[in-house]
């Protein structure tokens, strides 16, 4: 996904069942690894907390949900039906690139070298 870009829809339950994966879970203001990635258990540790729920917003953005204390309702996570992702690495480029430039000279030196020590 990240070398081609794309859209991303759910998987379907890997534990069976007949949910076929309803939505994605795409973080907002909860804390992320390293990878940019939730941790395993922050969704559950969040749900935990007193002033976090799971619902729906006022506008009808299904998702975890904190509020603060004023009032107001601040994302941790929302729920999708799929996500766009733009292409990011580019190695199927620089590879056909370096191919490009070394491989005909490469193969013309074997080449060579295996008929100058070729037995006849």
């Amino acid at each position: 996904m990240q070398e081609t870009g794309g859209t991303r829809h759910p998987e379907p339950s890997k534990l069976g069942g007949t949910g076929g994966g309803q939505a994605l879970v795409i973080p907002r203001a909860i804390r992320r690894n390293v990878f940019g990635n939730m941790p395993r258990r922050a969704l559950a540790t969040a749900k935990a907390r007193k002033d976090v729920f799971v619902g729906k917003s006022e506008g009808g953005t299904g998702g975890f949900w904190r509020r603060l204390a004023d009032g107001a309702l601040q994302p941790l996570a929302v729920f999708v039906p799929s996500a766009k992702y733009k292409p990011r690495l580019g190695f199927q480029a620089r590879t056909a690139k370096v191919v490009r430039a070394t491989l005909a000279p490469a193969f013309r030196e074997q080449l060579a070298k295996a008929i100058a020590t070729a037995r006849r």
